[in-house]
């Protein structure tokens, strides 16, 4: 008989600061994981479309045109079981209130706080629907 083998969970990390990936990339490796980052959304929309991912991790602003709420719309709409969450560098209530509307996941500020940041894909990566299982068996 053949050995079900559940595929481990993706994050994909979004953040056009190189040394920002880096760092969210080392901290979500903690985790029993596949990380991957990419500088833009349109990468991120290219990698969305190729491989599956169960959470995503964006920045809102990004060069290039297009905001993480952007990014967030397309996941929504294309990969609904897929958790999205939004970290800025912005603060302000009616920035921040523009985002929630959206209803991101979750929304953390820079310079996040390290193990509260850890502690939320955590918490995103077991809310996931084990949708990847389910597909390969039977």
């Amino acid at each position: 008989m053949g050995r079900s083998s559940v595929p481990p969970k993706r994050v994909l990390v979004v953040d056009d600061e190189e040394s920002i990936r880096h760092l969210y990339v080392e901290l979500i490796s903690t985790l029993p994981v596949e990380v991957d980052s990419v500088p833009c959304i349109e990468e991120a929309i290219r990698r969305l479309d190729a491989c599956e991912y169960d959470v995503v991790v964006t920045d809102y602003f990004m060069p290039g045109g297009g905001t993480g709420l952007d990014l967030l719309r397309f996941v929504r709409e294309r990969f609904p079981l897929v958790r999205i969450g939004i970290v800025t560098g912005s603060s302000g209530e009616e920035f921040k209130t523009q985002i929630l509307a959206e209803s991101p996941d979750f929304l953390m500020e820079k310079p996040v706080d390290i193990m509260a940041f850890l502690d939320t894909i955590g918490a995103m990566l077991e809310r996931v629907s084990p949708r990847r299982a389910s597909s390969s068996s039977r």
